[in-house]
């Protein structure tokens, strides 16, 4: 999964929550990620699509680990979010030292943790564009999607 977030300076909340089940994701007790700037392109789907295969090579490397109430900062490596399981919640945060649009690619769907909006100064955020990549959960091998549900005015991008 990757999202394509307009994110300004400062520090953003990332809210993940276990699931009606009591568990975050399928289980999953982490998850890897990798935040990169995204570029001047005009279309969100484009930024997405360009950058997925340099993310895929961020994700494929040893990861920092990062724990509750941690940071994480944009750039090329991979951050393995550690989920708290004794708590309900847990959160992150993504530390952006100057604004602009910034690609979030996911080893698993952020909404099996209710997390696809990030906090940003008392408001959530969600994503200018979404793309979702063969090889993450529940997607369709045959083409690429968005999340189910996941309204769109266009075909692959929407403005927030």
């Amino acid at each position: 999964w990757s999202g394509l977030y307009e994110l300004s300076a400062g520090s953003h909340n990332w809210h993940f929550q276990k699931n009606e089940r009591g568990i975050y994701g399928a289980p999953d007790p982490s998850m890897r990620v990798a935040v990169l700037r995204g570029g001047a392109m005009l279309s969100g789907r484009a930024v997405l699509d360009d950058m997925h295969v340099a993310a895929e090579s961020v994700l494929g490397v040893d990861c920092l680990q990062r724990t509750a109430g941690e940071s994480l900062s944009p750039g090329d490596m991979c951050h393995e979010l550690i989920f708290d399981v004794t708590a309900n919640a847990t959160d992150f945060f993504i530390t952006v030292r100057s604004p602009g649009r910034f690609a979030i690619f996911t080893e698993h769907w952020p909404k099996e943790f209710d997390a696809v909006e990030i906090g940003t100064a008392g408001a959530m955020v969600g994503p200018l564009a979404t793309f979702v990549h063969e090889e993450s959960h529940g997607a369709d091998d045959s083409q690429h999607t968005h999340e189910p549900d996941h309204e769109h005015e266009h075909e692959h991008e929407h403005e927030h």
